[in-house]
């Protein structure tokens, strides 16, 4: 999954420990035409757990790419989890894109995009 960072996001510091990215697209369901896993755009980054998970909220209901209100969601759809106290929100709506939005560890995502980045540099050749 590729990454984009945006100029908004990256004001960053070193005591902000966590990331908020968010990415939409088709999975490899046979019907879509499927280039890959969706690129992860990064949102922002983050000091504390509980803005950041505040953040994945505000970013799922109300940047979605439907353009649709926290109202108009069914809520059953909606799969929410949480890995030591770090929000992931995702929904799949019928015949329609995936749309996820997640808190990460700032360290394990830089590792993760360093890790995608090789693996591209490595297929380059």
């Amino acid at each position: 999954m590729k990454t984009t960072v945006t100029a908004k996001a990256k004001n960053t510091s070193s005591e902000r420990k966590y990331v908020v990215w968010k990415c939409a697209g088709f999975g490899d369901d046979g019907w879509h035409s499927y280039g890959g896993d969706p690129e992860k755009e990064v949102d922002s980054y983050h000091a504390t757990k509980k803005s950041a998970n505040a953040r994945v909220r505000e970013v799922f209901f109300h940047q979605n790419p439907w353009g649709i209100g926290d109202d108009e969601f069914e809520q059953d759809e909606i799969e929410e989890e949480t890995d030591q106290g770090l929000l992931s929100l995702t929904v799949s709506p019928p015949d329609s894109e995936t749309w996820i939005v997640k808190t990460q560890d700032r360290i394990q995502f830089e590792r993760e995009r360093q890790e995608e980045e090789d693996e591209s540099d490595d297929d380059a050749y």
